[in-house]
């Protein structure tokens, strides 16, 4: 049994996917059992079980460790339907296994934990994470069936994965609760007269020894400055860094946003200072201006690398494996053989996302008339001016 080797010859199937089901199947899945000690005898392809349903695989048939396994197409997002399906050859034929597969992604479902189906999946794997399925073929493998260590497994893995849905809670809910208190703040450190702004003005005015500091001075100062000056005629003049946002063409990344709540482009791109990120898409700087919550410098998008990075902390790591995961899902592949830089974004009803209350049209042109692309690769514009919610694209730049 050499559980690497077949996951390596499964990933060779990404440059050159399996068209169907059937092919799926006779390239991948098959040889996978074989490798992982099933014997032919042992699997039973497209078998009619005790009540005329036909499961794709019957796996060690007419022996007490008899459990059903369900293929899919590699092409196919795995969801609670396909789930249903699979779990019924388990519950009709009073067997406790059941795994679910596109080839690509494996789930292990146990039918005797009473619950619908998303509650029965007790263990998970992707071929991408080498560590994850190596751990998960060794538990279905003949050896551990055969042997009752099964359930052993099983039991392991629905704990780890209480335990990651917990953390992820916990986590979600620090989140909300720093973004609650950070659109607070920014509320109250958005006037000069709120009690917040005025008790900093009185400790500084003891302390500090600038002579008469006014509310408006500390707002100015934490939110960027008061609006830009007007520039010279024929120029332009960049924000400052505390006051800038960066705009940049988002053909394939607004939409990319609205789905992941990240932007995914180059490794290591120079991004600047700034605290937020605006797209310019179809021809209009976009509402939302989503926060930067935290940025990656230099990943590959495959949950192999993303396991055996260096640096990373627990909760950028778990971030990393959800946007690989849904990404997936969503049938982006993310480049997983090549660096990207990701920068996760707060969502467009995020407190800390800006919201400018509609798209801002590019009305730029040229000299002569003709009309010309607001940004191409990127561009820094000023928040306050953002804030001020411009006719075109033309005050971004010349008010």
């Amino acid at each position: 049994m050499n559980i690497t080797k077949a996951i390596r010859k499964a990933l060779e199937h990404r440059a050159d996917p399996p068209p169907n089901e059937s092919t799926t199947c006779e390239r991948v899945i098959y040889p996978l059992l074989l490798n992982i000690g099933y014997e032919t005898r042992d699997i039973l392809s497209r078998d009619a079980d005790a009540v005329g349903k036909i499961p794709d695989y019957t796996l060690l048939p007419e022996t007490p460790h008899t459990f059903y396994l369900e293929a899919k197409s590699w092409h196919v997002h795995l969801d609670s339907q396909h789930a249903v399906q699979a779990i019924s050859y388990a519950h009709q034929n009073g067997k406790q296994w059941v795994v679910l597969t596109n080839g690509q992604t494996w789930q292990l479902y146990d039918d005797y934990i009473h619950g619908v189906a998303r509650e029965k999946l007790v263990a998970e794997a992707h071929i991408e994470n080498r560590k994850e399925a190596e751990s998960f073929f060794a538990g279905i493998s003949k050896e551990s069936v055969c042997s009752g260590a099964l359930p052993a497994f099983a039991k392991e893995e629905g704990e780890r994965r209480e335990r990651q849905e917990a953390e992820a809670r916990r986590r979600e809910e620090a989140e909300s609760r720093i973004g609650k208190l950070r659109a607070r703040l920014l509320g109250d450190l958005g006037s000069g007269t709120s009690p917040l702004v005025q008790g900093m003005v009185k400790h500084m005015n003891q302390t500090y020894g600038l002579g008469e500091i006014t509310g408006q001075e500390i707002v100015d100062c934490l939110l960027g400055g008061p609006p830009p000056k007007a520039p010279a005629s024929g120029t332009r003049q960049p924000p400052s860094s505390s006051d800038r946002v960066v705009v940049v063409a988002a053909r394939r990344a607004w939409p990319e946003y609205l789905k992941f709540f990240a932007y995914i482009c180059q490794a290591n791109r120079c991004l600047g200072e700034s605290t937020h990120i605006a797209y310019y898409y179809q021809g209009a700087v976009q509402r939302w201006i989503p926060r930067v919550l935290e940025a990656v410098e230099t990943v590959k998008l495959s949950e192999d690398c993303v396991n055996g990075k260096v640096g990373l902390s627990e909760q950028t790591r778990a971030r990393l494996l959800d946007l690989i995961r849904r990404l997936r899902a969503g049938g982006c592949t993310g480049d997983p053989g090549k660096e990207k830089k990701v920068v996760f974004l707060s969502s467009p009803n995020a407190p800390e996302t800006i919201d400018i209350g509609g798209e801002i049209p590019n009305d730029c042109v040229t000299r002569t008339g003709k009309p010309w692309a607001f940004t191409v690769g990127q561009r820094y514009v000023s928040l306050a001016r953002l804030r001020s919610r411009p006719g075109g694209t033309r005050e971004l730049v010349n008010r």
